[in-house]
């Protein structure tokens, strides 16, 4: 991306690759590519420079205005840690906010919950394909799982266990982050 600079000030961003128009001037989508530095410089073309961007999955993201900073434009992010527990909602006057038909009080759910859910959904469809084993035991007294399988099921369960215990005790987005990312068992 590069900026089209008149007056020290940001007149226009442009997507490398697009064609854009300068004065009345349309130039090709290659113009920044077969241009010249004198040729950049007597457009006021300077190169975009984006600051490192939160990820979004834990904040809200927004970009600030370009500024230009020792001859390069400059594009930061601010940002806001999402909700990190789950939250009754109420309206702009304080008031709950229910679901509608019922008496229930909505709940906006809140980053924790959600990767709770998300392990406990991805231990259940580990451990699916081989549930036939323990109903086949409860079935079959004689019938005896491999080991192995065994092993690696109570693996599966204990890591979610441990995980979600990890996130429940997590206070702040910052400490959430990196128990998102689950090591699970490998089968056997």
């Amino acid at each position: 991306m590069f900026a089209i600079v008149k007056n020290n000030e940001v007149e226009q961003l442009v997507q490398e690759g697009t064609q854009f128009i300068v004065n009345w001037v349309t130039y090709p989508s290659n113009w920044y590519q077969l241009a010249t530095p004198e040729e950049k410089t007597a457009l006021g073309a300077m190169e975009v420079v984006f600051g490192e961007k939160p990820d979004e999955r834990f904040y809200w993201v927004s970009g600030t205005a370009p500024t230009i900073v020792n001859g390069v434009v400059e594009i930061n992010y601010t940002s806001t840690p999402k909700l990190l527990n789950d939250t009754p909602v109420v309206d702009k006057n304080g008031q709950p906010v229910y679901v509608p038909a019922t008496t229930t009080q909505s709940i906006q759910t809140g980053l924790k919950t959600q990767y709770i859910n998300q392990i406990r959904d991805t231990a259940w469809k580990m451990l699916q394909p081989t549930d036939y084993m323990d109903s086949r035991k409860a079935n079959d007294p004689s019938y005896t799982p491999p080991s192995a399988w065994l092993t690696w099921r109570a693996a599966v369960r204990t890591q979610a266990t441990t995980q979600i215990a990890a996130i429940t005790a997590c206070t702040t987005v910052e400490q959430l982050i990196p128990l998102t990312t689950v090591t699970w068992p490998t089968q056997p």
